[in-house]
């Protein structure tokens, strides 16, 4: 079984991943415009 501590990296992780993407995304739409 995974750790309590390794989820929470993967869940920070994920989290910060998805902000990147969220954060950008936008930005790569009105440049691709």
């Amino acid at each position: 079984m995974l750790n309590k501590a390794l989820l929470k990296k993967i869940a920070v992780a994920v989290l910060i991943a998805a902000a990147e993407t969220v954060l950008t995304a936008p930005t790569k739409g009105e440049n691709a415009r």
